[in-house]
């Protein structure tokens, strides 16, 4: 599936403008690691997460958090799904 999202948008929100049926994040700042997805194509910002080390471009333990991810360039990420 192609989603469509602006660097301005952190892709857990994107995703569920959407309609996808994620796991919701509780805190929404990167804290609770509950939309954890893995990167596997692309360039993520996640700077603002509390949890990993600001980073921006290509994420070396190929994991993000969906709530303080924004994309830098088109994305593939494996996420996990309710249904």
């Amino acid at each position: 599936m192609t989603i469509p999202v602006s660097h301005e948008a952190d892709i857990l929100s994107a995703l569920k403008a959407h309609g996808m049926e994620l796991p919701d994040s509780l805190c929404h700042q990167g804290n609770c690691l509950s939309c954890i997805g893995q990167l596997l194509a692309g360039d993520v910002n996640q700077a603002t997460s509390s949890f990993y080390p600001a980073h921006n471009g290509p994420v070396a333990t190929k994991f993000i958090l969906l709530c303080r991810a924004f994309p830098c360039s088109d994305c593939t990420i494996k996420t996990y799904l309710l249904n």
